[in-house]
């Protein structure tokens, strides 16, 4: 029996990134400021961020709605809304990497 897939480039490239990302990003809580980190774009390339400027989290408890959380980063060079990164939610932290990549040098 021929199974017939319908993938087309654009939904590969996805994949492949996130799968890159899962393998290559960074935690929020590795992210240090005053290091340099690199953003990973979908078709590959890097873009400097430069140094880390503004790295914090906190949670909260509330007796009626359960736990809460934000993470915020902020970096030298941030022109565009993708390289901010501000993040939230109920219940527990978001765990996934992040398209941050830390420069080796």
């Amino acid at each position: 029996m021929y199974l017939k897939i319908n993938m087309n480039v654009s939904r590969l490239n996805n994949i492949a990134y996130k799968t890159y990302i899962e393998m290559c990003g960074t935690y929020f809580s590795d992210i240090k400021e005053g290091e340099h980190y690199y953003y990973m774009e979908t078709d590959g390339t890097l873009t400097d961020l430069g140094v880390c400027l503004y790295s914090k989290s906190d949670s909260n408890m509330c007796w009626h709605d359960g736990p809460s959380w934000w993470e915020e980063l902020r970096f030298e060079n941030t022109s565009e809304k993708r390289y901010r990164h501000y993040c939230g939610g109920g219940g527990t932290a978001n765990y996934n990497r992040l398209p941050f990549i830390k420069n080796k040098k």
